[in-house]
């Protein structure tokens, strides 16, 4: 495996783990400030046996297709703000995709995950591109 595909791959799950970590803590604290005791058991099943599986197998995926399908429709770089605005608009899709294989519930749970993980994703490429412009 190229060493581009490596640090892509690693980049796309940490980017999974930030959207995971954010809305786990976000739905811990909804569920301990309203304390409802049944709603944590519904999350606990709902999130490890739906969410967990979406965002580290399909997230990374569609993300994946989502940079390719934008470097299909424009051929600037990856850090240009029309580049970034297809990508955006691919993962957004991706979160709203996701809705018909789980749940019209998680619909807004799912566009937030899509748009924190290409945030993030978009955060480490441009970190990994600075890093390496430094090193040259």
């Amino acid at each position: 495996m190229s060493k581009l595909l490596r640090t892509t791959m690693f980049r796309k799950l940490l980017s999974s783990l930030f959207v995971f970590l954010s809305i786990h803590v976000y739905l811990v604290f909804v569920f301990l400030l309203f304390g409802e005791s049944q709603g944590i058991h519904d999350y606990v099943f709902g999130f490890f046996w739906i969410g967990i599986p979406s965002i580290f197998i399909y997230a990374p995926v569609w993300s994946l297709l989502s940079d390719h399908l934008a470097s299909l429709v424009t051929k600037e770089t990856k850090i240009s703000v029309r580049h970034r605005s297809y990508s955006l608009s691919f993962h957004l899709l991706g979160g709203i995709v996701v809705l018909f294989f789980i749940s019209r519930v998680f619909t807004i749970f799912s566009i937030i995950a899509a748009f924190l993980f290409w945030v993030f994703d978009s955060y480490l490429l441009e970190t990994i591109k600075r890093r390496n412009q430094h090193k040259q």
